[in-house]
């Protein structure tokens, strides 16, 4: 027995290092001021929706926010590509957020299912021209459209979480926010700001998120359950005009469905051999 964990152990180890080794990059992009629809990268372009504001590649993925500031002023973009991952995704971003940060003001990116119709998302039955519900938390009533999300809200306000947040659709429902955890450390200071998030399977049907600001750790935890046989693309979501706030790069990873032995770890070998023993 004490002879075989070290073993198991290096399997385990050996088999996540492999899973990682195999990561694919779906989409990046650092915006080159060649259009929104354009990428010199991975995964194709960008779209927007928005009203009164948008969102542009002025070498940074960029929230105009020229306009009034009324809190129906919002966009939503969106890669125009979606990817599927058994095993999830980890999502990388550098974003850079000036000046002051009032009740509407808001900003957010993550993973959105690709049942979303960005075309038509935010219209509802009393405001028509409602473009684009924050789809990473945003609890409004009279929002028609669902969404199925995982993402990171910079900022709080009505029905949003600060910090990272899953929203739960199954399309027929209101959507309920779940706030996987609230932070008040993203730097709005002007200066650039790394952001990284994971959801990945957990081999039991739900996932094991974790997230970082500048590279230290913020939370992790897990997801009862989490669909990864959805299609997801990535979106960022703006609103107000009450600070600049822009995107310097994004990069989604998918990591492939790691094997049993990778995701018992070495407890849950460890309880193996105790039982086969």
């Amino acid at each position: 027995m004490k002879s075989t964990l070290p073993v198991l152990a290096a399997v385990a180890t050996t088999a996540l290092t492999s899973t990682y080794a195999q990561a694919t990059i779906v989409f990046q992009d650092t915006f080159d001021n060649d259009g929104l629809a354009v990428n010199a990268g991975i995964g194709g372009g960008m779209g927007s929706r928005g009203a009164t504001k948008s969102w542009g590649d002025n070498g940074n993925l960029n929230f105009n926010n020229g306009g009034n500031s009324h809190y129906q002023s919002r966009a939503v973009g969106y890669t125009l590509n979606s990817w599927q991952s058994d095993g999830g995704f980890i999502v990388d971003v550098t974003y850079n957020w000036s000046g002051s940060v009032g009740l509407a003001n808001l900003m957010a990116f993550g993973l959105v299912s690709d049942e979303t119709d960005f075309s038509t998302y935010g219209n509802t039955a009393v405001n028509a021209s409602a473009t684009g519900f924050n789809p990473f938390g945003f609890n409004e009533p009279a929002a028609a459209s669902l969404v199925y999300s995982i993402g990171v809200n910079l900022n709080t306000q009505q029905g949003v979480n600060t910090g990272l947040n899953f929203v739960n659709s199954d399309g027929t429902t209101p959507s309920v926010a779940q706030a996987l955890d609230s932070t008040t450390n993203f730097p709005k200071n002007g200066s650039d700001v790394d952001v990284s998030f994971s959801v990945l399977a957990d081999g039991l049907g739900g996932a094991n998120w974790s997230y970082s600001i500048n590279g230290s750790q913020e939370a992790t935890g897990n997801i009862a359950v989490f669909d990864f046989s959805k299609n997801y693309q990535f979106a960022a979501y703006g609103q107000d005009n009450e600070a600049a706030r822009s995107i310097s790069s994004v990069t989604v990873t998918a990591v492939p469905e790691p094997s049993a032995t990778a995701l018992l770890g070495l407890g849950g070998l460890a309880l193996i051999m105790r039982r086969r023993k």
